[in-house]
């Protein structure tokens, strides 16, 4: 019998499921092609397709291997199918369902089984035959491992694979530059044999829309407050995060523009100082956080040298030993900028920095720009001085200046996350009012 969309559709319905069309499109498809590729963003329902692609295999009688790549997730994923078989255990269409730390399997009464297994490069069990081949979390996998895997459906008459996933992270590329999912896109993009959902390969240039992100979440309207979701992850992601998670864009590493950095070696040694900011006026001061650095920075300038404070770890989001570096010297700095991004917000609207209202403000992109342009010239010119600690060293060893095309404005960017932000505070203590910055030391401290 062939498998067409609605038999899929309507088998799936009268288990429990609830399939989308593109869901019941890319099953269909499956056993059309046997082998199929597809890539598409987190939380749009890819794992519930492969496990839906799965029933569907077993019920006409295939025995289905399903791969992960750890143990946590065999176990979840087992368990998370084994609950929607259970009424169909209740009328024999299931004959058994065995979830254990060894173990995870779900034998129909058709014959078919689903066996879910940790994928490895020493294969996946000796004697061990099937039909199909599932491999869930397929930009986490190694081709050693998937050749492991595909002599088990070599004597099967209509064997299958279905590689699904997410875009590679950074991580993903260097852990497993080489994995099926993105060979089968290059061999295949274009053809039956690959569904991707995004705006395809990452070009800096392009000026993300929210009809971008609803063509690459087919399950956008699942997702609650799905357009203030993507609003706030455009402003606290990178672009090329937020282009990955959001739009399913490849990033790969020939797309990724690399920088020289800003400033060159011999610039940077020339503004080293063995001195930092005098402390008997006011300070103006910068705060470096990110959404995505797992520490915040604190910069003091007095107009004319500068100094980068040791980093602030930031545990899971919390601020608060941020808040207390900032209290603790509240009597040193005059003036603070704090950057305008999502937990530099958090921070800024903190109880904790409440009763320093008046002395501190959020920095906007084109503030930010401005600094930036400064601080750039001043280096360039040798006309400031930067305390010598290996935190002012790396930041500014790595920074370069990038470019906002939604705001028209320069940004803040460097080799790593924690530069970035280390960087970000010498850029946002940067300004021309350090002399007013003083006089409300004066006045506050009195």
């Amino acid at each position: 019998m062939k498998l067409t969309k609605n038999i899929i559709k309507n088998t799936l319905e009268k288990i429990g499921f609830t399939p989308r069309a593109y869901q019941t499109d890319a099953i269909s498809r499956l056993f059309r092609v046997h082998t199929l590729g597809m890539s598409i963003p987190r939380q749009n329902g890819k794992t519930e397709t492969a496990i839906m692609a799965s029933v569907i295999s077993a019920l006409r009688g295939d025995t289905v291997i399903y791969l992960l790549h750890n143990g946590d997730l065999v176990h979840a994923v087992a368990q998370r199918t084994a609950d929607y078989m259970q009424p169909l255990k209740a009328i024999g269409i299931v004959n058994d369902i065995t979830i254990s730390v060894n173990r995870n399997d779900i034998t129909f009464g058709s014959g078919g089984k689903i066996i879910f297994k940790i994928r490895s490069s020493r294969g996946i069990g000796v004697g061990l035959t099937a039909d199909m081949l599932i491999c869930d979390e397929a930009q986490k996998m190694s081709p050693d491992e998937l050749e492991a895997a595909l002599p088990a459906t070599t004597t099967s008459p209509r064997r299958g694979l279905f590689l699904i996933g997410t875009p590679p992270t950074d991580d993903d590329l260097i852990q497993y530059p080489k994995s099926p999912l993105l060979s089968q896109r290059a061999a295949c993009i274009g053809t039956e044999n690959w569904i991707e959902f995004g705006v395809g390969d990452y070009d800096a240039n392009h000026i993300p829309t929210l009809a971008d992100a609803h063509r690459a979440n087919p399950a956008w309207r699942e997702i609650p407050d799905f357009s203030s979701l993507v609003a706030q992850e455009r402003n606290t992601l990178s672009p090329e995060a937020y282009a990955r998670q959001r739009l399913g864009a490849w990033v790969l590493p020939d797309m990724i523009q690399h920088h020289d950095p800003e400033f060159s070696l011999p610039e940077i040694k020339k503004v080293l100082s063995p001195r930092g900011p005098g402390r008997s006026t006011g300070l103006r001061a910068g705060v470096g956080i990110y959404p995505d650095a797992d520490s915040a920075y604190v910069c003091y300038s007095d107009g004319d040298t500068y100094e980068i404070l040791p980093p602030i770890h930031i545990d899971n989001g919390d601020l608060s030993a941020v808040i207390d570096i900032i209290s603790q010297q509240a009597r040193v700095w005059a003036v603070m900028k704090i950057p305008a991004n999502a937990r530099g917000k958090a921070l800024y609207n903190s109880q904790g920095l409440s009763l320093y209202k008046k002395k501190i403000s959020l920095s906007s992109m084109p503030e930010t720009a401005t600094s930036l342009g400064m601080l750039c010239r001043s280096i360039h010119d040798v006309s400031i001085k930067v305390f010598n600690n290996d935190t002012a060293t790396a930041a500014l060893s790595s920074m370069w200046r990038g470019y906002d095309s939604r705001s028209a404005s320069g940004t803040v960017e460097a080799g790593d996350a924690d530069m970035r932000a280390a960087a970000l505070s010498i850029v946002l203590a940067t300004g021309v009012n350090i002399s007013h910055a003083r006089r409300s030391a004066v006045s506050w401290v009195a």
